[in-house]
């Protein structure tokens, strides 16, 4: 019981620790996310084989993800020492995730770590927060990117989109502890420094994606009213006034500024194009390699003709097919549609409709895979979920005592 209990504690704390090492990746003479990545997937796959319902859809799936691990690896086209294994980790700890998510016991015994363990959780995002507030006063966290033409900032993370990432899940988890009541509204406030770090980034897909957290979550705890149009409108004025006087407005009109031959193209820093060249080049694979994939990291190989720099496709279905092969873009969208249609039920349909659009636009254009900090959010889903039936059930158990007498 007591090694149960460890598992799935661990288990929980890690994945809630993995935006936090993100954001202090380069204060660390080795790679400390990738640490906690591995620590993460040894303690999720024992909590799945020692705690875990031992369904056939369980252990199908897990067996499917980890069989296509090996074989992507084995026919790899660029052969297997050069295979990126770190791909394949985050691959590996995408199937560990749902695989915990897929089953309703262990959901359950993670939902009531979070409410009572919330303190600590709370105090991850005050760390975080620290960290992050602190670093926007030193200069060595502001980095000028050639591609973009201009200084952002990216705190002590590798990349903006990194650091982003890492403030977006951190994000989830605030608003989630404000809207079960573990802690006061004020702490609205810590949003505060992380709206100013994402402006500051750049990185204009995660301000969009940022946008529609914090929509997704108005509409989870408030019912459309003047009052909070009235919120929302002053949140957008106060927002637009920071956009106005920070980077990321210079960097929008750069991309938007000339002619509109190539508007899409521009709009989307290049994606449209490199996009089409990334699907064309998997048309060419062997039928092994488009059933299987070319192999972890495979879709950064493949050369743009107008670029020499080795990047991938931004677009989580294009570098699934390219990587993981036919097969893999099953599995995800199996992920996909089981998540939503199962771990959403008590969600009103306007907070639906905002997650998927939420999904939807990160996964085409910034990428929802890679980003491990992104991981916790698919359990912060299913937290809000369960706490939203179990308010409903607890009402209809008032309702039911007041006809009872």
């Amino acid at each position: 019981m007591k090694v149960s209990r460890y598992l799935v504690t661990a288990t929980l704390y890690l994945f809630f620790m993995l935006p936090l090492s993100t954001l202090v990746q380069t204060l660390f003479p080795f790679s400390i996310n990738s640490v906690f990545a591995g620590l993460t997937i040894i303690h999720a796959f024992l909590t799945i084989l020692l705690v875990g319902k031992r369904s056939k859809i369980n252990f199908c799936f897990l067996a499917f993800m980890l069989i296509l691990y090996i074989f992507n690896v084995i026919c790899s086209l660029n052969g297997f020492m050069k295979v990126n294994h770190e791909s394949g980790f985050w691959w590996v700890l995408l199937g560990l995730c749902f695989t915990i998510l897929f089953d309703d016991n262990l959901c359950e015994k993670l939902y009531i770590i979070y409410i009572k363990k919330y303190k600590v959780f709370y105090g991850f995002s005050l760390i975080f927060v620290a960290i992050l507030s602190s670093s926007l006063f030193i200069s060595g966290c502001y980095k000028y990117i050639s591609g973009w033409k201009g200084t952002y900032f990216l705190s002590f993370s590798k990349t903006p989109h990194v650091m982003c990432s890492a403030i977006c899940a951190y994000t989830f988890i605030i608003l989630s502890l404000i809207s079960i009541k573990k802690i006061k509204k004020i702490n609205i406030i810590l949003l505060v420094p992380m709206t100013y770090a994402i402006l500051q980034s750049g990185a204009r897909t995660f301000l969009v994606t940022y946008v529609l957290i914090i929509f997704m979550f108005i509409t989870l705890n408030y019912k459309l009213s003047v009052k909070q149009v009235i919120i929302t409108a002053a949140a957008g004025l106060v927002g637009y006034l920071l956009l106005m006087n920070s980077p990321m407005l210079g960097k929008i009109l750069s991309r938007n500024s000339g002619s509109s031959s190539d508007y899409f193209s521009r709009f989307t820093s290049g994606r449209t194009v490199f996009w089409v060249e990334k699907l064309e080049a998997f048309l060419t694979f062997p039928i092994k390699n488009k059933i299987v994939g070319g192999g972890f990291g495979s879709v950064n190989t493949i050369r743009l003709s107008y670029t020499s720099a080795s990047i991938d496709a931004h677009n989580d279905i294009i570098n699934i097919i390219i990587d993981e092969g036919l097969i893999g873009l099953g599995l995800y969208i199996f992920i996909l549609f089981y998540y939503f249609k199962n771990k959403m039920m008590n969600f009103p349909i306007l907070s639906k409709i905002s997650f998927i659009m939420l999904y939807l636009f990160t996964a085409f254009f910034t990428r929802y895979l890679p980003y491990v900090s992104l991981l916790l959010t698919w359990f912060v889903i299913v937290f809000m979920d369960l706490y939203k039936r179990n308010i409903k059930n607890e009402d209809n158990n008032k309702e039911n005592n007041v006809f009872s007498v």
